[in-house]
């Protein structure tokens, strides 16, 4: 087939300014809201369970660092009286890891929160002394 046996139907795509010569042939009507455009409101029926695991399932996606802090405050609170050295670790690198990664921010919060719940401690790294005495 030559060129010049093909005859052009309507205007090219550079005339169109349009990518998609397609798109530029169908024709716009301003939105109106009728009965149909409803029908994405009624869902089907489901379960109780269905709806909580999805709502369990967002919550997760969606706020993992919640999770996290329980997780992370239960474990050093149970841990702190056999090892406060961890938690005080666990505080600092979390402390200096959290511009980097947010999710380190509930270990940084728990772990604050266990140390100042803990009546008293004095841990020593080389020559620095750290310690917490509270009155109760």
């Amino acid at each position: 087939m030559n060129k010049k046996d093909v005859e052009v139907a309507g205007p090219s795509d550079c005339e169109l300014g349009e990518s998609n010569p397609t798109q530029a042939t169908k024709p716009r009507r301003a939105y109106r809201s009728t009965e149909d455009d409803d029908d994405w409101l009624v869902e089907e029926n489901e379960s109780v369970g269905a709806m909580i695991g999805r709502g369990c399932a967002w919550c997760m996606i969606n706020h993992s660092d919640i999770p996290l802090f329980f997780l992370s405050l239960l474990v050093m609170y149970l841990s702190i009286n056999h090892c406060c050295y961890c938690v005080m670790v666990v505080a600092i690198i979390s402390a200096l890891l959290c511009m980097r990664f947010p999710l380190l921010n509930a270990t940084l919060w728990s772990a604050l929160i266990v140390l100042y719940l803990h009546k008293d401690w004095n841990l020593n790294f080389g020559n620095v002394k750290v310690s917490w005495n509270r009155a109760q």
